[in-house]
């Protein structure tokens, strides 16, 4: 396939509100409630996006969706920090600009990457436009965690792959490899509202199997997250404490377990 003969499609033409708020319960890595960002266009016509104040990530995913109709009094985008504070992510993303210009450009290094990410197994994609800025973001998505550095490291050698250089305005990654910080770089949800104009839309998507983590609405809250997140710190301070080898390592065993169990539990019974 090549881009220029994919069909481009808007995300409320091919997915409902309830798997759009599977994507954004999924990108959203399992951070705080308000651990996101929203980008909107003021009545002057300045572009911001800043950290969310007020409005919890679930209310601000439906108001993202409601934003797809153009006759929205206010519309936002919403995205997603590519990491959380384990230095851990479900996804990673190359992101091609074209702010000099150069669509050719842009849209032949995102069919070259495109081409190389379907070959890796066990991952899923998205392949979508970003709206008049005429850019191109791929998402590289897995069901369960791993490592920002790993995310890092496949990222940078598909873009040397496909002759790419990683350079503001022209090719960036998420993870990034630098100003990590606690959350990482953010990036706008896919097929959402662009404000410097118009709407992502989708290209490619095999992203099914997501979907199937989540059996009912997401977003609803967030004590699973808050409680898989005080595992992690339970067991960081295990691996502290002076204790027998044996009793130390039932105890992170036991952790583990839980942990594994409060996922199934999140994303299930919601």
């Amino acid at each position: 396939m090549t881009l220029s003969q994919g069909e481009q499609q808007r995300i409320d033409k091919i997915w409902t509100k309830g798997q759009f708020l599977s994507v954004c319960e999924h990108l959203h890595n399992g951070n705080g409630e308000h651990a996101f960002i929203i980008g909107f266009r003021e009545k002057s016509g300045i572009v911001k996006y800043q950290r969310s104040k007020s409005k919890r990530v679930g209310v601000a995913a439906s108001w993202a969706w409601a934003s797809l109709n153009e006759s929205t009094k206010s519309q936002i985008a919403i995205g997603f920090y590519s990491q959380n504070r384990f230095q851990k992510s479900r996804w990673g993303a190359i992101d091609f600009d074209s702010h000099d210009g150069d669509t050719d450009r842009a849209r032949n290094y995102a069919e070259a990457a495109f081409h190389l990410l379907l070959q890796i197994p066990d991952i899923y994609i998205i392949l979508e436009t970003t709206g008049s800025s005429q850019g191109w973001h791929i998402f590289v998505i897995r069901k369960d965690f791993w490592p920002c550095d790993e995310w890092i490291k496949l990222l940078k050698v598909i873009v040397e792959k496909i002759g790419a250089k990683i350079e503001p305005g022209i090719c960036e990654i998420f993870p990034p490899d630098s100003c990590r910080g606690t959350y990482g770089k953010p990036l706008r949800a896919p097929g959402t509202f662009n404000p410097k104009g118009g709407f992502s839309e989708i290209v490619f998507q095999n992203i099914d199997p997501i979907f199937s983590l989540y059996h009912a609405t997401p977003l609803s809250c967030n004590q699973q997250s808050d409680a898989f997140l005080q595992l992690h710190d339970i067991k960081e301070q295990v691996c502290s404490l002076s204790t027998p080898p044996a009793l130390s390592e039932g105890l992170k065993g036991m952790i583990d377990s839980l942990s594994s169990e409060s996922r199934i539990v999140r994303v299930g019974s919601r």
